[in-house]
C-alpha cells in the first residue's frame, strides 16, 4: 500500500472547508471530514481517479459530497495536492488558487 502525503495547500483546504461547514452544522462537518479522509485512504490502495486537468495529476470525486481531490501518484506515494469544491472554476492546466 502506498503512503499518503498532503501538501500544505491541501491541508489548509481541508481545514478551511470543514471549519466552514462546522459553523452551520457540526454533524455535516463530521460527515464531510469522514468522506474526504475515506476517499484519500482509498487512493492508497488503487487509483480510482480520473486524469486531472493539470498534466501529471488525477482527480477523485468525494462520494456524496461536492468536493474533488486533486492528487499525484508515484510507485510509493499518493500526494494530495488540493481539496476543491466542485463548483469552483479554475483555469485548465493550472492549480486552483488558494
Amino acid at each position: 500500500m502506498k503512503r499518503e502525503a498532503w501538501s500544505a495547500h491541501a491541508r489548509a483546504d481541508f481545514d478551511r472547508q470543514v471549519a466552514f461547514v462546522a459553523e452551520r452544522s457540526p454533524a455535516a462537518a463530521k460527515r464531510l471530514s469522514d468522506a474526504i479522509l475515506s476517499a484519500t485512504a482509498g487512493l492508497r490502495q488503487s487509483n480510482t481517479g480520473r486524469i486531472g486537468r493539470i498534466e501529471g495529476t488525477f482527480e477523485q470525486v468525494v462520494r456524496k459530497q461536492p468536493y474533488i481531490i486533486l492528487f499525484e501518484m508515484t510507485d510509493e506515494e499518493v500526494r494530495i495536492l488540493r481539496v476543491v469544491h466542485s463548483a469552483r472554476d479554475w483555469p485548465e492546466g493550472q492549480m486552483p488558487p488558494p
